[in-house]
């Protein structure tokens, strides 16, 4: 239930960092509230990326992209484009993993816009950025069976984690490291 900006900001956060898939859909609704509450805040964004990537997510499992959540990733990628173009030290990073999250789901080649993601994120040092584009390039390595490869991006997803303090994302993450 949405109660105020600042809550919303951190349970859409907690929810996608954690793999919560079961609340995503409810947390989509809570974008506009959101950005109303708290325009201008640098959290706003933060926000707007997770639910861009919850979407692609379940899109990828789902094996397709609803119309409607097409346009609204379109739109939040388009904002991103805009944002990384003028301060690509806050958002190029995000812009190139939504960028290869949504090239995953259109059956191309995402291996580059990972690694450029991944160069952007050591360039910047987001450290849960940085963690994350680890995390979902060893996930798409090993959905291509390339498993040593996926292993290395998901130890180093989880030492970062670690770094930064998110524990209960490093357990997480040590149940899928062999």
């Amino acid at each position: 239930e949405y109660h105020h900006g600042w809550q919303a900001f951190s349970t859409i956060l907690a929810a996608f960092l954690l793999d919560q898939q079961h609340l995503w859909p409810d947390l989509y609704h809570w974008e506009a509230p959101l950005e109303n509450e708290l325009a201008g805040y640098f959290c706003v964004s933060e926000a707007l990326f997770c639910t861009a990537m919850m979407r692609l997510i379940l899109a990828q499992q789902q094996h397709s992209l609803l119309h409607r959540r097409r346009l609204e990733v379109e739109q939040i990628e388009s904002r991103f484009e805009l944002w990384a173009t003028h301060c690509p030290e806050n958002f190029s990073t995000q812009h190139h993993l939504l960028q290869a999250e949504k090239a995953r789901l259109l059956n191309q080649n995402p291996s580059p816009l990972y690694e450029q993601a991944i160069v952007s994120a050591e360039k910047h040092s987001f450290s849960h950025h940085r963690a994350l584009c680890y995390e979902r390039y060893g996930d798409y390595l090993q959905s291509q069976n390339q498993h040593t490869l996926a292993q290395f991006c998901l130890t180093k997803s989880r030492d970062l984690y670690h770094q930064w303090g998110a524990l209960a994302k490093t357990e997480q993450l040590n149940g899928l490291i062999s």
